[in-house]
């Protein structure tokens, strides 16, 4: 069952995306999880799913993440269970319905569907013994204790879904990296681990090869705070951060005035190119030597870091796609860059941050190692 299972996700999924240009689906964040992905968002907590389950879908798309549990429940012959699929979409939430009726050919299970804003409606999972949750990893404004202004919609999703869920039950999410390893969702992550035990955070690829951003599988239980959560891999030992003073570029081009005295400017693409470039510019100036590290950085590419050393003692204006690597007193550039080309840096990173856009606080986190 599983391999023709298999093909016929790959042929309802191709059939939604023809239906669905690729720029609605990602404005809308409707990307489909797939059945390999799904499985790895169960693994080890579908034996829990018992007579008298209740399972919620807030965001279904069609309905991927429940699979797995009906065929269970299908198999096992399990009783008494309750499933509840909701979108925006009203016809997604009922192709999802009518797929997981599909499984249940012993009409055991009821399935109900509805459409609804899951932000709005939050009280959908009030009952729920297990949440699974694929959100749109969309941008939306916010106000919450923990965030303003723009953010991820996920973290809203994840909020959201264990303020409203019963003690006790399991929330299983698949969400985007930046929530992790971002500095930005520092308290976010936070806010999380107070309102539930973090079973399992396994961090994963790129969702799947239309929607190419990295993601990674939590697995919560609601109310149970326990020990403290390392989000990321911990930090034992001296850093670089500890040896060099690691700090964003300070020009930002589209924003930036223009005025003031001319100076030498360096940007990204000029130091690949090895261009020389001026501007006016009345901000911070950096002088040398120092190392250069680009910010956009690719976890499957190699090498992960692309990092530049800049000799000249001249006053220079840096782009902010760039990170500035000082170092401190008794520390020269070339062990940076030393630091930095190792492959110990390179498997620190892609467990640190699997985001394209590298953070100050993923970089001062690299172990120094010489």
């Amino acid at each position: 069952m599983g391999d023709s299972s298999h093909v016929s996700d790959v042929a309802l999924h191709n059939l939604l995306r023809e239906t669905v240009s690729l720029e609605a689906r990602r404005a809308q964040g409707v990307f489909f999880t797939g059945s390999k992905m799904a499985s790895l968002l169960w693994e080890g907590v579908i034996d829990g799913v018992g007579n008298g389950a209740v399972l919620v879908d807030p965001a279904c798309g069609v309905g991927d993440l429940l699979v797995a549990p009906l065929e269970r429940v299908e198999r096992n012959g399990i009783q008494d269970v309750s499933v509840l699929v909701s979108d925006v979409s009203a016809d997604l939430a009922q192709i999802a319905r009518m797929r997981l009726l599909n499984i249940d050919q012993r009409g055991a299970v009821q399935i109900e569907a509805m459409e609804a804003d899951f932000l709005h409606e939050s009280s959908l999972v009030s009952k729920a013994t297990h949440v699974v949750l694929n959100p749109p990893f969309v941008s939306m404004d916010a106000n919450e204790s923990w965030a303003s202004g723009q953010v991820n919609s996920a973290a809203l999703f994840v909020v959201n879904a264990l303020a409203s869920m019963q003690e006790g039950a399991r929330l299983l999410a698949i969400l985007p990296d930046v929530l992790r390893s971002g500095s930005r969702y520092e308290k976010w992550r936070l806010h999380v681990s107070q309102m539930a035990k973090i079973n399992r955070l396994k961090v994963l690829d790129v969702f799947d090869d239309h929607a190419d951003i990295h993601v990674f599988v939590l697995d919560l239980t609601v109310g149970s705070t326990g020990r403290d959560f390392l989000w990321t891999p911990s930090i034992r030992d001296t850093t670089l951060g500890q040896m060099a003073e690691v700090r964003v570029g300070s020009v930002v081009p589209y924003r930036d005035s223009g005025r003031g005295s001319e100076v030498s400017f360096v940007t990204a693409r000029a130091l690949a190119e090895g261009r020389k470039l001026e501007r006016r510019y009345e901000g911070r100036l950096d002088y040398g030597p120092f190392v250069l590290v680009n910010r956009t950085s690719r976890p499957d590419s190699s090498p992960r870091l692309r990092a530049h050393m800049w000799t000249s003692d001249e006053p220079v204006a840096v782009e902010n796609h760039l990170i500035v690597v000082k170092p401190r007193e008794g520390v020269e550039c070339a062990d940076i860059l030393t630091v930095l080309s190792s492959p110990s840096t390179e498997d620190f990173l892609n467990q640190r941050i699997r985001c394209r856009h590298l953070t100050v606080s993923a970089i001062k986190e690299i172990p120094w190692e010489i």
